[in-house]
């Protein structure tokens, strides 16, 4: 049987190369690039043979063969000491067959070896076992473009079903299989990474690198203690350290390079951020980009590559800060009209206010009866803009408290700033005369009683803002139980001195 590449998909070569119940004839270069490889996981060397004239065969038997038995667990090892392995039984399959090349014909010819048998399972076991070089060759083509491990996954065995009918081939790619592959392809192009290995010609290198990216770099070293290093900061974040240098956030990364030299990272954190979640997210991004077989120059290829993704993020968020729309459902158009002409971050919290007034409505909960704009709730107290009682009434209420003017004066909050609006700090000196520590001491109580007040008030408004009734009444009854208690027995005092 003669064929060509043009007269059988991909799928069917694999297929005829499987079980082969026909000779097959195909010229050598066909088979060595378009059928070999999508079997390269199933047949494995036997024996060969060259012949004087440069003509040559070779035989292969199933991978599943195995004439050898697997050896045991040594006996006396505790079952906690055992490790996980998994061991296949021989001779599970004797398919075996005869690939004949001749040189003059330029052609190859495979057929069964001596008549051996079918095989005893099915091509899905084979390409469980181990992967062909077609997806091999795929998977490495695709780490050539230094995508991370799950997305090379999921671009070859789409590519692999959709364009070459190989399905089962990829069925079983693991993104840990990827990953090794693509740290073996990729080795070569880190080279420049592991840098200089006398160290302080990698730091010089590596400082002239950072020079070149336009980063200010100073050494420096600790008189009297085995601590030296370098420090650096792009230009622009100068401004930010000077103004923002309270909210700074610091970390150390460990085992980035081959000295186990500390990287020290700061960020600058411009929103009210209560966690350390961006600093931990750029640390895992530098990890996961380094090795400590990377010298300072590799890792610190890795810190600018990072930074500049950084700043580019910083950008995109700061151009969408500004022009960037909500999509919102079920809101009064006016309003929303109004809405987006906030920033875009003011808009989701305003937003989400507004929906809050859907859920009072649905369970009948009657307008909060402002005859202002001045609330209480902690939303309000903490942004200064519209909250849900403040929409509420606007809406169904007596009294339309969102003009066009009341609007404006929200919406200027913003115009030259962003969330910095809610920053503010200073020294500020005030003469205050001197107090005797009689009056000191009855400002205290008074600061004490106006804390408990404050603090009572903030838990609260917490609770009401979970709009669960149940909890806020029990709240409000625990505190009229715990002050009545207080109260009446200070009554009782009072009374008894009197």
């Amino acid at each position: 049987m003669s064929t060509t590449s043009s007269t059988l998909t991909t799928n069917q070569k694999h297929v005829l190369l499987f079980n082969i119940n026909e000779p097959l004839e195909i010229l050598i270069q066909e088979f060595d690039n378009n059928w070999w490889p999508l079997v390269s996981n199933i047949w494995i060397g036997f024996s060969y043979r060259n012949n004087v004239n440069g003509n040559l065969w070779k035989s292969f038997t199933c991978h599943f063969t195995k004439h050898n038995q697997s050896n045991s667990r040594k006996e006396g090892i505790s079952l906690e000491k055992y490790q996980k392995m998994k061991t296949r039984p021989p001779e599970l399959c004797f398919a075996k067959i005869k690939v004949s090349q001749f040189i003059s014909e330029q052609k190859v010819r495979v057929e069964r070896y001596n008549n051996s048998p079918d095989y005893t399972h099915l091509l899905d076991k084979s390409e469980k076992l181990k992967r062909s070089q077609v997806v091999r060759t795929l998977v490495e083509q695709e780490a050539l473009k230094n995508y991370r491990p799950p997305a090379i996954v999921s671009a070859v065995k789409e590519f692999a079903t959709e364009k070459l009918g190989l399905n089962e081939s990829v069925k079983e790619l693991r993104r840990k299989e990827v990953t090794n592959i693509k740290s073996k392809v990729r080795e070569s192009f880190d080279t420049h990474l592991i840098g200089n290995l006398n160290r302080e010609l990698d730091i010089q290198e590596t400082i002239i690198f950072l020079k070149k990216q336009g980063y200010l770099v100073e050494r420096y070293e600790v008189i009297h203690k085995p601590t030296s290093g370098f420090v650096l900061i792009y230009p622009n974040q100068i401004n930010n350290l000077e103004q923002y240098g309270w909210l700074t956030l610091i970390d150390s990364t460990y085992k980035t390079n081959r000295y186990d030299f500390i990287y020290l990272p700061y960020i600058f954190v411009i929103h009210m951020v209560t966690t350390t979640n961006p600093l931990e997210s750029y640390h895992s991004k530098l990890k996961k980009s380094t090795f400590p077989k990377y010298g300072l120059i590799g890792t610190c290829h890795k810190i600018v590559a990072l930074d500049e993704k950084k700043r580019s993020d910083s950008k995109y968020v700061s151009f969408e800060f500004r022009t960037k729309n909500i999509s919102a459902i079920g809101v009064n158009y006016i309003i929303l009209h109004e809405i987006h002409k906030f920033p875009f971050p003011v808009q989701q919290m305003l937003v989400n206010e507004f929906n809050t007034v859907q859920g009072r409505i649905e369970k009948g909960k009657p307008t909060p009866g402002l005859i202002s704009l001045n609330c209480n709730c902690l939303f309000f107290c903490q942004f200064l803009l519209p909250c849900w009682h403040i929409f509420y009434e606007h809406i169904y209420g007596n009294i339309k408290l969102l003009t066009v003017d009341i609007w404006k004066k929200f919406q200027k909050m913003f115009e030259k700033a962003g969330f910095e609006i809610y920053m503010h700090r200073e020294l500020v000196e005030i003469a205050e005369p001197k107090k005797t520590e009689a009056e000191k001491a009855a400002k205290n109580r008074r600061l004490t009683i106006n804390k408990l007040m404050e603090r009572m008030r903030d838990i609260y408004w917490r609770v009401e803002e979970k709009n669960n009734l149940k909890q806020t009444c029990m709240f409000i009854q625990e505190l009229n139980t715990y002050l009545k208690l207080v109260l009446n027995n200070k009554i009782n005092e009072i009374l008894a001195v009197e």
